[in-house]
């Protein structure tokens, strides 16, 4: 990781990604305050335009326990109530987010079902049944996000 990040690869890191692109440019990792498992809504910052596409504010799919401080030099992209940096992009193809633009309903069904027992009455934790009833809607936008990310941190390398 460190020697991509190093030879000016893009690089995009979901969840436990992002965490290792943190881990590897020197940040810490270490436990949120809170676990995010589920639909909850973030805010992006970004500080001007020239930064990664992020929904403004939109409903995205959480599943950690974890979370990054900033690695120097990084711009926090996204924020939400449960955790404090959601998102952080350095230089212009390198973007870490915590969030899962990618889950598909399928992907959400295996996780509620395969990890139940981390589904615990929390403020950020919702139940089984909470993670299913997500509209087909909800995937779709997230998914479109998920599309403009990854054209935007490959966009000057083709």
């Amino acid at each position: 990781m460190r020697e991509a990040l190093t030879r000016g690869v893009a690089v995009l890191g979901v969840c436990l990604g992002a965490q290792l692109i943190a881990s590897a440019l020197g940040a810490r990792v270490g436990p949120n305050p809170v676990k995010e498992v589920g639909w909850f809504p973030i805010d992006a910052t970004p500080p001007s335009p020239g930064y990664a596409p992020l929904p403004r504010t939109g409903t995205v799919f959480h599943w950690h326990g974890e979370t990054f401080d900033l690695p120097s030099g990084a711009v926090r992209l996204a924020r939400s109530a449960g955790c404090a940096n959601q998102a952080f992009q350095l230089g212009r193809n390198v973007v870490g987010v915590q969030f899962h633009l990618e889950s598909t309903p399928a992907t959400v069904r295996a996780l509620a079902h395969h990890c139940a027992a981390e589904l615990v009455p929390e403020p950020y934790v919702q139940s089984g049944q909470q993670l299913l009833a997500t509209p087909a809607e909800t995937y779709a936008a997230d998914n479109v996000g998920m599309d403009a990310l990854l054209a935007y941190i490959t966009e000057e390398l083709v």
